[in-house]
């Protein structure tokens, strides 16, 4: 039967991921939380120095971590281009609303109400002229 590994062993099996882990942790006081999300899992799956494949079941678990990765690696690409394509558009649509003031549309109302008044004035104005016109010819005739 087998028998559990001594905490001696066990560290020993496990100090060449702390060392890789190590390695790469930015901050002296440990992980960040991106690191954490994004990096961790990819720093245990790296090829440790020390550790020797000995059986087909571990190369075939190792050709199907290097698949996983691969597919990892694609996915953060098309997710970074997503990014900055949306990040493209945005910046578009903000240039292009650059010259469009929220006043804008308001002022151009009001000089447009503006106008009709004037002209519903010269139209009045223009009625009365007209019924002056007929009065005056009523009163002729």
């Amino acid at each position: 039967t087998a028998m559990a590994p001594s905490r001696g062993e066990i560290e020993t099996k496990l100090q060449p991921f702390a060392d890789v882990i190590n390695y790469h942790i930015d901050n002296a006081n440990g992980l960040t939380l991106d690191e954490f999300n994004t990096d961790l899992h990819m720093w245990i799956l790296e090829p440790v120095s020390g550790l020797v494949i000995t059986t087909d079941e571990q190369l075939q678990m190792q050709k199907e971590l290097d698949t996983v990765r691969e597919e990892l690696h694609r996915a953060q690409r098309e997710k970074d281009r997503i990014q900055r394509q949306s990040q493209m558009d945005l910046t578009q649509l903000l240039e292009k609303m650059k010259g469009f003031e929220e006043s804008e549309p308001t002022e151009r109302a009001d000089e447009l109400e503006d106008e009709v008044q004037e002209l519903q004035r010269i139209v009045d104005d223009l009625q009365e002229a007209q019924r002056d016109k007929d009065d005056a010819l009523a009163q002729k005739d």
